[in-house]
């Protein structure tokens, strides 16, 4: 690439970042946002506009003189594929830039049950469903966001283990994918993907240090250090559920005792719940132990209010440890039973004492399938930091 080629691409990227920042700017405001000329500004927005990157939006207050144009970014310039693989499911969406969703699928399909091939087939399959069902050509698709449990190789585009799916190991998911749909394609650990949604599409400073915890699949933790996603140098970084909270307990599904996967995560308090009920067959959800809790059913309380016990000294480690700004809990039993979130936080400032609360926040995540959102994030990201991105 030559350099005036490489120059271009820069600052044409910096308009389009400053433009993700604001709902709206005039071309004006994009020269004081950037420090790029004026000249160079109009012409780069005049390239954008013809390619529909950019759209006008109206006209800006003036305090007198020529009121000048307002732009945004059109967020149906191009859209994005993003997949989540779960332990017993997988779920497809398609979404444009602003993350407005067009279509959608979740199937059931647990993955232990099946050989690698099935599964990268149901997983092509998914994709190409979600993209006959949004009635989009492929040229119209900025790649395909994939999020999955366990560590990943990101730079690679490769699946370094799912702990409850023992055959995938050393899978390149990202470079099959990519074959098959002429997509460019990206993996990350799913709740790394979700920390970066929360750093594209939430007002956190550029250099905010979050992280994100999730009790969904298991107990994971994604980590935003001064902006960016912090995968470790050997992918490993986050697997918070797989340290060693006691030192006696439930039998992880990793094969050690004493994590603290077991004893708060989703499927862990279903089956804490599970072990003192008369029927052990009963078809008992979450969401049962939850209502049951608010009934007054004793043990089901019991339950939840020891996961939250134990998930607040592991928030605590975490923050003695990464000293970040806001930990973001994506904890479903927490949502629905108030007074244990209040109780959890509490505890944490308690036992922290030099924490001040109105600068480190512990918050609860509100939002629906945020592991999907996540993977499309994983496309957003390329596409305004990559001089290979489709908007160029």
């Amino acid at each position: 690439m030559s350099n005036a080629s490489t120059v271009k691409k820069r600052n044409t990227l910096r308009i389009l970042r400053a433009l993700r920042q604001q709902d709206h700017a005039t071309k004006t405001d994009l020269v004081k946002m950037t420090g790029l000329n004026q000249s160079t500004v109009n012409n780069l927005m005049n390239e954008l506009s013809e390619k529909g990157v950019i759209t006008e939006e109206g006209i800006a207050d003036s305090n007198g003189g020529r009121r000048a144009s307002l732009f945004s970014l059109n967020a149906d310039c191009c859209f994005i594929i993003a997949i989540d693989i779960g332990d017993t499911f997988i779920t497809g969406s398609v979404f444009n830039f602003n993350l407005r969703e067009i279509t959608g699928i979740h199937q059931e399909f647990v993955l232990r049950n099946h050989s690698v091939e099935d599964g990268l087939e149901k997983i092509n399959a998914i994709i190409q469903e979600c993209i006959s069902n949004s009635g989009l050509t492929c040229d119209k698709f900025a790649g395909i966001g994939i999020s999955v449990s366990g560590p990943v190789d990101f730079a690679n585009g490769k699946i370094y283990k799912i702990t409850d799916a023992p055959k995938w190991r050393n899978i390149p998911l990202a470079g099959m994918i990519k074959q098959n749909f002429d997509l460019e394609t990206f993996i990350d650990k799913d709740n790394n993907a979700a920390v970066l949604y929360y750093k594209l599409f939430t007002r956190h400073k550029k250099d905010a240090s979050l992280v994100f915890l999730s009790t969904q699949k298991g107990i994971g933790t994604g980590f935003l250090l001064d902006g960016n996603v912090y995968r470790g140098r050997h992918c490993q970084a986050g697997e918070i559920g797989h340290i060693q909270a006691v030192s006696s307990g439930e039998l992880c599904k990793c094969g050690k005792i004493g994590c603290i996967e077991p004893l708060a995560s989703n499927p862990g308090i279903v089956n804490f719940y599970l072990k003192k009920c008369k029927n052990k067959n009963e078809p008992i959800t979450l969401s049962d132990v939850i209502k049951r809790s608010q009934q007054g059913d004793t043990h089901a309380l019991t339950v939840l209010k020891n996961a939250a016990d134990n998930l607040a000294v592991v928030i605590g480690n975490i923050i003695k440890t990464y000293d970040p700004d806001e930990i973001i809990l994506d904890v479903v039993w927490l949502r629905e039973c108030s007074d244990l979130y209040k109780d959890l936080v509490n505890n944490v400032y308690e036992d922290n004492e030099f924490i001040d609360r109105d600068i480190m926040k512990i918050t609860l995540s509100t939002k629906d399938e945020i592991l999907l959102y996540g993977a499309a994030s994983l496309v957003i990201d390329h596409s305004f930091d990559s001089y290979d991105s489709m908007l160029l």
